[in-house]
């Protein structure tokens, strides 16, 4: 292999020579030589010693474009592009985590059966963030690890009973919010629910759903806005 020779021409330009056969970029001559892990390489003595490479997150074949590829550990390989995105991204996720969420929505008391729900599906070792009272025998309460959807009454499906439900945020899909000129409702997307109708009983009725009066819109949209953000930031 011949010895990598390296040097800033006063154009600016990256001035380098084939590390197997020693051609160089500069000059009328000259080739356009590949970067790969530090080393030149032309496309020719690249494809024989290394084979056709590709960037594991564009597909982008080395040598159609400008950038430098580096392998990775698991043996492929990224363009300087991607990396340089990838980097930018994880900064952008670490600065991201590290604000302070603030939510400002109460916690609003409960009562009857929604507080006999509230006490069998929240522990008592999370923190609470918000408790939302939305139509009759509905409330959706936020703690640090989980969103709960509480029924109670004719919302659970019968008069006497009451029940609820957790979806730790790492399983959320999604979470959505509508308003109509009467009524809204939030409905949490995650594995095991069926999706709610567009009609206010089925909404009323559902595990994953709480409805509320379109009055209320303004504080319902916010819970729906911090559920999103803390759904987000567990999947990071």
């Amino acid at each position: 292999m011949i010895a990598k020779a390296l040097r800033i021409s006063r154009e600016g330009m990256q001035v380098a020579l084939c590390t197997v056969c020693g051609v160089s970029n500069a000059g009328l001559g000259g080739v356009p030589l590949i970067q790969v892990d530090e080393e030149f390489y032309c496309q020719r003595c690249l494809v024989k010693t290394k084979g056709i490479i590709r960037c594991c997150v564009c597909g982008m074949t080395a040598g159609s474009t400008n950038d430098a590829l580096t392998s990775l550990p698991d043996g492929k390989y990224i363009c300087s592009s991607c990396a340089d995105k990838q980097r930018r991204f994880a900064a952008a996720k670490e600065a991201a985590a590290a604000a302070p969420l603030v939510i400002d929505l109460p916690i609003e008391p409960l009562s009857g059966g929604l507080k006999r729900a509230y006490d069998e599906t929240v522990p008592p070792d999370e923190k609470v963030l918000f408790v939302l009272v939305a139509s009759s025998g509905e409330a959706i309460v936020a703690t640090d690890k989980r969103a709960v959807v509480l029924k109670a009454g004719f919302a659970s499906g019968s008069p006497g009973r009451y029940k609820g439900r957790a979806f730790p945020y790492e399983t959320i899909e999604g979470v959505e919010v509508r308003t109509g000129l009467v009524q809204g409702w939030i409905r949490i997307a995650a594995p095991g629910v069926r999706p709610a109708s567009a009609a206010a009983g089925d909404a009323y009725l559902s595990d994953n759903c709480v409805t509320f009066l379109s009055e209320a819109r303004g504080k319902f949209e916010q819970a729906a806005k911090a559920l999103q953000e803390l759904v987000e930031r567990a999947r990071w």
